[in-house]
């Protein structure tokens, strides 16, 4: 290769590292943009796409069976403040697992009264089980996790609290969410929604 095509080729790379810069620059920006936005304002979801739902079981923040069981030292009980361990236990039913929340309600996994939910392998059955969560998200990654199979969490604010609903499917023009403190029947999605999450059970 002669002088003239080595300076053709570097400007060449020259050029095309310059734009694969620009893109990731860009899509770092669009990625905090989104992040910072979702964190203080929540996001709206509506699917673009219909996918088939989700066959999910139901766990009430209000069942006899556990609603007064404290959680931790935090001072509440599941049947106040328990939408997670209830979520957490859809997910795991959507799945193939069976767990309640009573059996999630492990004393060990609450530190300075918050719930650790990525130790949730500690719990019986849930061995090989991984927490994610999206801070970033768009109503793609809702419809990504239904397709895989799962129930997807949701964090919503109620009156200022933390809340966790869990999306099932689509209907026309909305997401369908289980609500912990509801009547066990899907509605659809109309709060605003702050994190997404899965709960990855390892059956194998």
């Amino acid at each position: 290769m002669d002088d003239t095509n080595k300076k053709i080729w570097r400007q060449r790379i020259g050029l095309y590292g310059g734009v694969l810069l620009m893109l990731v620059v860009c899509w770092v920006f669009i990625w905090a943009y989104r992040t910072i936005t979702i964190r203080r304002y929540g996001a709206d979801l509506t699917p673009k796409k219909q996918v088939e739902s989700v066959q999910t079981p139901f766990f009430s923040m209000e069942d006899p069976a556990y609603a007064q069981l404290e959680m931790g030292q935090t001072g509440y009980t599941i049947g106040q403040q328990g939408s997670l361990l209830c979520a957490l236990a859809m997910a795991a039913g959507a799945q193939g697992v069976q767990v309640d929340p009573a059996q999630l309600n492990l004393p060990e996994l609450y530190e300075d009264n918050v719930y650790q939910v990525e130790r949730i392998d500690e719990v019986p059955g849930l061995e090989n089980a991984v927490f994610e969560s999206y801070t970033s998200f768009a109503e793609d990654r809702v419809r990504e996790i239904l397709g895989r199979g799962e129930a997807c969490l949701c964090r919503v604010l109620r009156d200022g609290n933390v809340h966790w609903l869990v999306i099932t499917g689509t209907q026309e023009d909305a997401f369908l969410a289980l609500d912990p403190a509801g009547d066990g029947q899907a509605q659809p999605l109309e709060e605003k929604v702050y994190v997404l999450a899965r709960l990855v059970v390892d059956k194998g």
